[in-house]
């Protein structure tokens, strides 16, 4: 059995792994779900100030100390922002095996591909980047755009439910992934033949936010190093909260088991 490190995406934590944690602690894996940086605070209470100009990098440096604490290293599961922080840590030789679940897209190719979905577009151009000085600022989405983005596959009581746990997340990393060109520290940036480890890339058939087109490219960058990638046809962004999240589960234990890590 191993250890796994999962690692939430933007507006998280609230309830984002709770299913998942469960199903791979009763699978016999130790889990440790870390909060990001400013994220361990009351949904309804006002964010951090200091949240809206948090890098990337700060939440990659967060997650290292906590895996230079462990006895072997993890195999790193992150979720949408998460999964380009996972990709982030694999390139710094942390991770024992890495899996990303429709992963933010590293600077490059894969940013470009998706820049310009219509959905993409609505998501965060005309709800998050066309505000003043946001790069400095908390933000968290509107229930109509997490509906519309993340939560569209869930019943309406789960999408309620899940947006009311959810917290503020830094513009800065919104400016880091959609203006990588522009980042002069190039957080966003992930070196391929630098992750080493078994990968495996999971992407959502009916993602609004990051697109299955995008993460086939994300895919493509380490299918050299001999990465595997599987689409699940029916499956929105939120796939760790959809109503057929136990076969994500056992697809990754699955693909644990057959890797042998």
């Amino acid at each position: 059995m191993a250890t796994l490190l999962m690692i939430h995406g933007m507006w998280g934590p609230g309830p984002h792994w709770a299913a998942f944690t469960q199903a791979f602690e009763a699978a016999g894996h130790e889990v440790i779900a870390p909060v990001l940086r400013h994220h361990d605070v009351d949904p309804a209470a006002a964010p951090d100030p200091a949240l809206g100009g948090t890098s990337l990098l700060d939440y990659a440096d967060d997650l290292e100390a906590e895996i230079a604490d462990l006895p072997e290293k993890p195999i790193i599961i992150g979720h949408s922002m998460g999964g380009l922080l996972a990709q982030i840590l694999a390139a710094r030789g942390l991770a024992r095996a890495a899996i990303f679940l429709t992963p933010a897209p590293p600077s490059g190719w894969p940013a470009v591909l998706i820049l310009f979905v219509p959905s993409v577009l609505r998501v965060f151009f005309w709800t998050i980047l066309t505000k003043a000085l946001f790069v400095f600022r908390p933000h968290r989405p509107s229930f109509k755009t997490a509906r519309f983005a993340y939560l569209h596959r869930l019943e309406a009581d789960d999408q309620e439910r899940e947006y009311a746990a959810q917290v503020h997340e830094s513009g800065r990393v919104v400016f880091e992934i959609a203006f990588w060109f522009l980042d002069l520290k190039h957080a966003a940036r992930v070196r391929a033949r630098e992750v080493t480890c078994p990968i495996l890339t999971l992407a959502a058939g009916r993602d609004r936010t990051v697109p299955a087109s995008g993460v086939r490219a994300t895919a493509r960058r380490y299918a050299a190093a001999g990465g595997d990638y599987a689409e699940l046809p029916e499956n929105g962004h939120w796939i760790q909260g959809e109503p057929n999240w136990r076969e994500t589960v056992q697809r990754c234990l699955d693909w644990i088991e057959a890797r042998g890590v």
